[in-house]
């Protein structure tokens, strides 16, 4: 585990983030998937994902600034596939749609300011060009 220190006065890495509060997040298949915070360790400024619609196998910690999670709406704007939670829309991907599902599940996203990273899921990406 690495601990992550900050000056008096600066924000920690998991400040915005809280439990219940919804993602993107690759997991370890390299699908883009719809997540879930689960836990939020300020200590080590880490949060726990679960992937909706999964059991907890799948489930892990990473730093926020990950390049395995993603603000809703990352994929559709690099216009790569989403997984929806398993048996949701029966796996329909084309029809999944975030405003939909935050309603229906009562949940909000992480807010983007909460993410520090410049790029999203850019390790995850290569390879994928043609």
């Amino acid at each position: 585990d690495i601990l992550y220190t900050k000056s008096r006065g600066e924000s920690h890495l998991v400040d915005e983030f809280r439990v219940g509060q919804k993602l993107e997040a690759v997991d370890f298949l390299g699908h883009h998937c719809v997540a879930t915070i689960a836990a939020v360790d300020r200590r080590y400024q880490r949060v726990f994902i679960h992937f909706d619609g999964w059991d907890g196998d799948w489930d892990f910690w990473t730093s926020p600034d990950s390049a395995l999670v993603a603000p809703v709406g990352t994929t559709e704007s690099l216009e790569l596939p989403l997984d929806p939670p398993r048996g949701y829309l029966k796996g329909d991907k084309e029809n999944f749609e975030w405003s939909a599902y935050l309603e229906e599940t009562s949940s909000e996203a992480v807010p983007v300011s909460a993410f520090t990273q410049k790029e999203f899921f850019a390790p995850t990406l290569q390879g994928t060009e043609s």
